[in-house]
């Protein structure tokens, strides 16, 4: 007879190549058996799976959880975001140690580590080299020796994030002596630079044609105008925050002078 802390019965595995009934037995925290339906398992938890699908723990492999980036930080904590996880059947997450400008990976890896000690599902990190210098084959043989064999690099964020290709056949190099894998951000950046760049000229020309368009507004209706900028302030002020707002209209403002004027557009209109 088979032994086990736990069997699950009854229902349907799925696997990434076959379905069908099957008992799964469970040993510490690993899988030990995938049996027939009818098989003998002594185990202290028995699980009825009956009517349900049972499939392995799903792995998310490219997570970013309370991360900083620029201005930015991802919302989620470790602890929230692995709830969520295991909600939808994801019990592994992997996160990324992305060091900033002048940081040490191998400092940011622990950190990161450190972070994810909340999480209520299994955890990993991938690193990541931004700053390259002559220490690139120590810091992934230490990367290895902390159980990471992914290092992420990025061939775009000039000045942030961006490595060279000599650099990322550094990696690459050194990363096959640990049986590593090498995991880009592939981007022209020469394009990316080039695309922003015809963005803010478009831009210009935007913020141009719509200052011609409020001139000529202004000349043609100055009462208009006024109304219109003042209706932009009443709007940017009623977004507020978080917090209720409120707001309180003069008899004197520019909202409803423009109604109560009989020589502006809006008392034309009426005539």
């Amino acid at each position: 007879m088979i032994k086990g802390d736990i069997v699950v019965r009854g229902g349907t595995v799925v696997t990434d190549s076959w379905s069908g009934p099957a008992t799964v037995v469970i040993s510490g925290d690993r899988i030990s058996g995938v049996l027939d339906g009818a098989a003998e398992v002594d185990a202290a938890r028995t699980v009825d799976a009956t009517g349900m699908l049972v499939l392995p723990g799903g792995v998310d492999a490219h997570c970013h959880v309370g991360l900083p980036l620029g201005a930015y930080t991802t919302r989620d904590t470790f602890s929230s975001a692995t709830i969520g996880a295991l909600a939808g059947g994801t019990t592994t997450i992997v996160d990324f140690a992305i060091p900033g400008p002048g940081e040490d990976p191998l400092a940011v890896l622990r950190r990161r580590l450190a972070e994810a000690e909340t999480s209520r599902c299994d955890y990993a990190m991938h690193g990541c080299i931004s700053s390259p210098d002559g220490s690139i084959p120590a810091t992934v043989h230490a990367f290895a020796e902390a159980g990471v064999r992914t290092v992420k690099l990025f061939t775009t964020y000039r000045d942030l994030l961006m490595v060279d290709l000599p650099t990322v056949r550094q990696v690459m190099t050194a990363l096959s002596d640990v049986d590593g894998l090498t995991y880009v951000h592939a981007e022209a950046n020469d394009l990316v630079e080039e695309a922003q760049r015809e963005a803010d000229r478009i831009r210009g020309d935007g913020d141009a044609e719509r200052n011609r368009i409020f001139a000529e507004a202004y000349n043609r209706d100055p009462d208009f105008f006024a109304f219109y900028r003042s209706m932009q302030a009443y709007e940017t002020g009623m977004k507020g925050g978080e917090s209720e707002t409120r707001m309180l209209l003069s008899p004197d403002s520019e909202f409803f002078r423009y109604f109560n004027n009989p020589n502006g557009a809006a008392g034309k209109t009426k005539q």
